[in-house]
């Protein structure tokens, strides 16, 4: 995105850091990758232990609440798959 006069990329104006805690690492790894081909370049998503950690940016609130709500709703359907296989 290039929003300044000299052609230099213009930083989001918006960013959000999500914490997503489960119980086993194993979880998390395979929450983090069903999520990934979602990301679309505003959404970067990174595995510690067991949390997955998602940073989102956006020019604007409302592009950065649009994204939130697909990650967050590709999150949940992803939690549910992963614990219907540990069960």
């Amino acid at each position: 995105m290039t929003g300044a006069p000299d052609g230099a990329a213009t930083p989001p104006a918006v960013t959000c850091v999500v914490r997503l805690r489960y119980d086993t690492a194993a979880v998390a790894g395979a929450v983090a990758e069903s999520l990934a081909p979602d990301d679309g370049g505003y959404i970067t998503t990174e595995v510690r232990g067991t949390e997955v950690l998602a940073e989102a940016s956006a020019p604007d609130i409302m592009a950065l609440v649009h994204t939130l709500e697909d990650f967050l709703s590709c999150a949940s359907a992803a939690e549910k798959v992963a614990s219907s296989l540990k069960e």
